[in-house]
């Protein structure tokens, strides 16, 4: 915390209260009707309000209890320190008493003695005991109400003061007894109009030591008393005193512009101390003869009188052994005189001029438009948020919570609000308080998250350092970074970049940070690259882009050796621009990356993303709260050519038999493409939901078996179910035909009562034994909440072209991609619907848009994570892939697509990938313009930037004669006018719009 303003103190002679308890400083004063305690003038320990709303009046802290008390015109509050210890430095209220009524505008003054003794003074002088009970010990009428009273550290004298008084009054005390407290008085004469009267304390709170009463006088001098017996009766003589205009010989000063204050020695020494140690440790060529001084002044630990002036010049005298008898010339003596302009800032000592003029003005502005949500928290219920606001910056930066600050145990009122300082300062107001952050954030005050940091001695790090952390370039290595790259096709990239960093490492000084470019060339990442993979010599489709070149034996590639070795290191070093749980990730990565690397030869592209981040969903399984991998995964494996081999590697990453939670997780029934292959898993599960548990009951099978149609063996099943309570119904019933319309409705009554009891798998088992797909269907996706299982049962059942595949696709599951504006859900449902030019089209388009009943988008549509830069990957892959794909991408607007490709950069440049971004303008191809052919339709091989031999024609052949023109046919003779076509901006305008 930079700054603490807690209130305006009150404008009383004894609105400030000073002390030290439990080697701590203590600060402590009123404002309204509080009471705020300060560890230092940066440091708010506790804010105390009453329940009473009268103003306080006066403020006193004890230095040997550290007991606090506070007074309004008719009452006493006293608080005691907490005896937890856990909580050692917190106030408690112990007392209140009533007091003598003050009359209006009177107030009272307060001053503790010893014994706990308080002292309250207005119109009368109260002694009270605060120790075990309060009592009044004794009580004194005054003539003229007191403005200033002070009780001795021994509690063996009163001095007082009155307004304009010069005759300051001290009382003597004569009986210490419980119930005879008595006290005669004196005065002491001055030539002016005393304004302060002040006792020395004890070198040490349980210390005694001689009396001394410290006097200024409006004359400009400042007299030390000392008490003595006299012949003539006298108490008290003048030991000393201080002419504080006596340095600046400037007769225009008016004493009465002077702020005096005496520092007692145990006070003084303890400052000393701490400033010879900060110094020292902090600079140390400070200058030895002044820090030499300084300490041998402190030696003869002195009293100091201190005296600041409106023209900002301050004087220090020492009063050395004050009390004894000694040369007069030497009692005294000037030990600083310093001017400058920081004192006279001072407050009171200047009035302002200027008449300030406040205006209030309130501005309403409403924007509504088709943003995304940014960032989403939610916090308990009874956190209601009372205030909210942020600091703006121009590059779209992402957000995250990195710091929590807690006013709790500072005051006890609400944030009332907060606002930004354009420093990186937080102001924080709080009922008649404000609070500035400071731009620096301890460890205490960090967030969980792990943030590495630049530490300062302190342990603290600065915001705006985690600002452009956050917010700034990766470094290439960053696990982020190499996922993208691995999106985007550049897996040889992220090999180089992975063998580089190991020979980095190898040279790498703990506690250095590892070089962010690892040594590459950038052009590397954002070089020339072509979005089709290559044929391979061997007849092998490479998922590798062409920064690599055609012959990947020029390179040696990653090895799963290198991994580990590169893993070693990272659990021994940490890189310092990584968090904890980022080079986690970074060694899940490197793991991985090593696993497909080991496969890459015997899979297409889109196989190797799949492998690798299923790997990844595998390694953190328990350590996020992923309970499947996502459509964009899926998305990978349902255009794989080699599924097979993913089939075969997701069976082994279950590490036991595959049951349906497992084929849920991988999505494996989501994107098999051979319908027969698919059944031949599907029997699989069915097979090991049957043995998984030990009584083997059949029930846990039976809604896989009947949708595979193979009633006969769930019928075996059922035969060896020996024990099974439902074994002979079941047997029974499984004999008869259920093709005949009297067995299905038992089917279906059965269904219905095993609704009623809840078993709800096992009725939509009941429904497909009476041919009812589309109950069944309904009750996976309503009842059990399992689309995956609604759409298994429906493939293995009626294939991929059956009707209630096809509805369930169209009234449920594009439905909600709109909803949720899960493009890649999208894209997969219309190309299992035959519809593979809308499936293009999902990808770049508001899904909302494409159906023929448009359902309006959730909030969920506007999160951030809906938008993903791999989308425009899969765009650029498929829109290539056939002749519907082609006519899908047709439709599509230009200047949409050139607003996507930009958005997509963006969204590199915010996930910290900027060359990424760079890489996608440059070499990013747009669709080349053509003209409308018969039926307005555009021909889809007019669009090729390669040769049309590699594109599947799947376009039905009333199409291709109406219309698609043939090749051979090629344009009419009579051509319409070309119309206005949106031209594919140069790489220059892609980079200006970045401002590159």
């Amino acid at each position: 915390m930079s700054a603490v303003l807690p209130g305006k103190p009150r404008s009383r002679l004894q609105g400030l209260a000073s002390g030290s308890w439990a080697n701590r400083h203590v600060n402590a004063y009123i404002t309204g009707s509080a009471l705020t305690i300060l560890d230092d003038p940066q440091k708010v320990v506790q804010t105390i309000y009453d329940d009473n709303d009268d103003e306080l009046e006066a403020i006193a802290f004890d230095d040997a209890s550290g007991k606090i008390a506070v007074c309004t015109t008719d009452s006493i509050r006293v608080y005691r320190p907490s005896a937890r210890p856990e909580d050692p430095f917190k106030w408690a209220l112990e007392a209140s008493f009533e007091t003598p009524r003050a009359a209006t505008g009177e107030s009272f003054a307060l001053s503790w003695g010893r014994e706990e003794e308080l002292l309250a003074a207005s119109s009368s002088l109260s002694l009270y005991s605060t120790k075990a009970e309060i009592r009044c010990s004794w009580q004194k009428a005054l003539p003229n109400r007191a403005k200033v009273a002070s009780l001795s550290a021994d509690s063996a004298y009163i001095a007082s003061i009155s307004d304009h008084d010069k005759l300051p009054k001290v009382w003597r005390r004569l009986a210490y007894g419980r119930d005879e407290v008595r006290f005669d008085h004196s005065y002491l004469p001055h030539p002016d109009v005393v304004t302060m009267v002040r006792w020395r304390k004890p070198l040490h709170v349980d210390q005694s030591a001689t009396n001394v009463l410290y006097t200024l006088c409006l004359d400009g001098l400042v007299r030390i008393w000392t008490p003595t017996e006299t012949a003539d009766g006298q108490h008290w003589q003048l030991w000393g005193s201080i002419d504080i205009n006596e340095p600046t010989r400037d007769p225009a000063n008016d004493p009465s512009s002077w702020i005096v204050c005496i520092i007692d020695g145990r006070e003084f020494m303890p400052c000393v101390e701490h400033l010879v140690q900060v110094r020292m440790s902090d600079d140390p060529t400070t200058d030895e003869v002044a820090m030499e001084h300084l300490v041998a002044v402190a030696n003869k630990t002195p009293e100091i009188c201190l005296a600041i002036n409106r023209n900002g010049t301050m004087s220090a005298w020492a009063l050395d052994n004050v009390g004894n008898n000694m040369p007069e010339g030497d009692r005294v003596f000037n030990i600083a005189q310093v001017r400058s302009p920081a004192f006279e800032t001072l407050g009171g000592f200047r009035t302002s001029s200027e008449a300030y003029h406040i205006e209030v003005q309130s501005y309403f502005d409403k924007k509504t438009g088709g943003s995304r949500l940014e960032f989403e928290q939610d916090y308990d219920t009874h956190n209601v948020i009372q205030d909210l606001d942020w600091t703006s910056t121009p590059d779209g930066s992402a957000w995250a919570q990195i710091r929590e600050i807690s006013i709790r145990e500072l005051t006890p009122h609400p944030i009332g609000d907060s606002t930004w300082l354009g420093d990186g300062h937080l102001v924080i107001g709080a009922g008649n308080q404000l609070f500035v952050q400071d731009r620096l954030v301890s460890s205490d005050d960090a967030n969980s998250l792990d943030i590495r940091l630049p530490q300062r001695r302190d342990g603290s790090w600065d915001i705006f350092e985690a600002v452009q952390r956050f917010n700034g370039p990766l470094p290439i290595f960053h696990p982020q970074f190499l996922s993208q790259c691995v999106l985007s096709g550049k897996v040889m990239l992220v090999g180089r970049i992975l063998k580089a960093l190991h020979k980095a490492l190898k040279y790498l000084v703990p506690g250095e940070p590892v070089d962010d470019y690892v040594g590459l060339d950038v052009t590397e990442i954002y070089g020339e690259t072509h979005t089709t993979a290559p044929i391979s010599k061997k007849g092998q489709v490479q998922y590798l882009n062409s920064d690599i070149g055609d012959d990947d034996d020029e390179e040696e590639p990653f090895r799963e050796t290198t991994a580990a070795s590169i893993n070693e290191v990272l659990k021994k070093v940490r890189i310092p621009q990584l968090s904890g749980h980022e080079q986690i990730q970074l060694m899940d990565m490197i793991e991985c990356a090593a696993f497909v690397e080991k496969h890459r030869r015997s899979m297409d592209e889109n196989g190797a993303r799949f492998m690798l981040f299923f790997r990844q969903h595998a390694l953190r399984k328990g350590r996020t709260s992923e309970i499947m991998l996502s459509w964009r995964e899926m998305n990978w494996a349902y255009h794989s050519t080699t599924q097979d081999i993913l089939v075969d590697f997701v069976a082994r990453q279950t590490h036991g038999p595959m049951l349906w939670k497992h084929a849920r997780e991988s999505g494996l029934f989501m994107w098999m493409t051979d319908v027969s292959a698919m059944r031949a898993q599907f029997e699989i599960v069915a097979r090991n939901e049957y043995t998984n548990s030990e009584i083997k009951s059949p029930v846990d099978c039976s809604l896989f078996y009947l949708a595979l149609k193979k009633k006969t063996v769930l019928q075996g099943l059922w035969r060896m179910a020996t024990g099974n309570k439902e074994q002979a119904a079941t047997q029974r019933l499984l004999l008869n035909n259920f093709e005949e319309d009297k067995w299905k409705t038992v089917a279906q009554k059965n269904a219905y009562a095993l609704l009623s009891k809840r078993r709800f798998q096992y009725a939509a088992a009941f429904f497909l034994l009476a041919g009812r797909l589309d109950d069944t269907v309904d009750i996976c996706l309503h009842r059990l909440k399992d689309m995956q299982l609604a759409i298994a049962v429906a493939r293995v059942y009626e294939g991929d072209r059956g009707p209630v595949l096809r509805r369930l696709l169209q009234d449920e599951v594009l439905p909600l991609a709109a909803q949720e504006g899960d493009r890649w859900l999208a894209s997969w449902a219309f190309w299992m619907l035959g519809r593979k030019d809308m499936a293009v089209r999902a990808l770049i388009t508001p899904v909302y848009t494409l159906l023929e009943t448009p359902c309006s988008p959730d909030f969920r549509s506007r999160l951030f994570l809906t938008d993903d830069p791999a989308l425009i990957v899969l765009y650029g892959q498929l829109r290539h892939k056939s002749l519907q794909t082609l006519r899908g991408a047709s439709k599509v607007n230009p200047r949409i697509e050139w607003e996507f490709v930009l958005h997509s950069a963006k969204l590199y440049d915010r996930m910290g990938c900027d060359l990424l971004g760079l890489d996608l303008v440059r070499n990013w191809e747009f669709q080349q313009p053509s003209l409308a052919g018969i039926g307005g339709e555009v021909n889809p091989l007019k669009l090729l930037r390669r040769r049309s031999s590699l594109v599947v024609n799947d376009l039905p052949l009333m199409q291709l004669q109406t219309g698609v023109p043939s090749l051979k046919e090629g344009h009419s003779k009579k051509e319409a006018r070309a119309p206005t076509t949106f031209e594919e901006p140069d790489a220059g305008s892609l980079l200006d719009s970045f401002g590159l």
